[in-house]
């Protein structure tokens, strides 16, 4: 009965040492992603264009309402490893939505994702791109976003740009 009731006291200890630890992993993302945001916030030169890889910004009608945006990053020229991006989306006529979540890859979900031109392998995280989506109830829409990322000599580079999109119509 002793023995029992150590090895429950044990198991108690290392599910809260793990507890823990994931909960500081938590953290530690919400800590880079409110670090990202404010690198956005606070950049006064972003880029419209890159000569690392391609980006574009699209809006799509979902119904009489709502709008998705899908920021869409691919076709690299230059190996990218350990990519994390953060776009915030700004509501040309309300402004940056500060309450709600904005849209990332690499940072929340904690994956580490990779784009190398020519190259996709899915079970390495060697994607051939990337997406960041998000619905409004705006037909315009503004993103900037950081992309963050280490190069082939294991030097991290950190990008800001910004992208503008309003949805037209499809012609008849």
């Amino acid at each position: 009965m002793k023995k029992l009731v150590i090895l429950l006291a044990m198991l108690l200890v290392l599910t809260g040492c793990s507890l823990f630890n994931k909960k500081d992993v938590k953290n530690d993302q919400l800590e880079a992603y409110y670090g990202y945001y404010e690198e956005i916030l606070n950049c006064d030169i972003l880029s419209s264009n890159s000569d690392d890889f391609d980006f574009e910004f699209v809006v799509n009608k979902v119904d009489e309402k709502q709008y998705r945006f899908d920021l869409i990053i691919d076709e690299p020229k230059v190996a990218m490893y350990e990519i994390k991006v953060l776009a915030i989306v700004d509501n040309i006529d309300e402004g940056i939505n500060r309450e709600e979540m904005m849209p990332s890859i690499g940072i929340i979900d904690g994956t580490s994702y990779n784009m190398i031109p020519h190259q996709v392998d899915k079970e390495q995280n060697y994607v051939e791109g990337l997406i960041l989506s998000f619905i409004s109830e705006s037909e315009e829409l503004r993103a900037d976003f950081v992309i963050d990322y280490k190069n082939s000599s294991k030097e991290e580079v950190k990008e800001f740009y910004t992208v503008h999109n309003v949805y037209k119509e499809p012609e008849q």
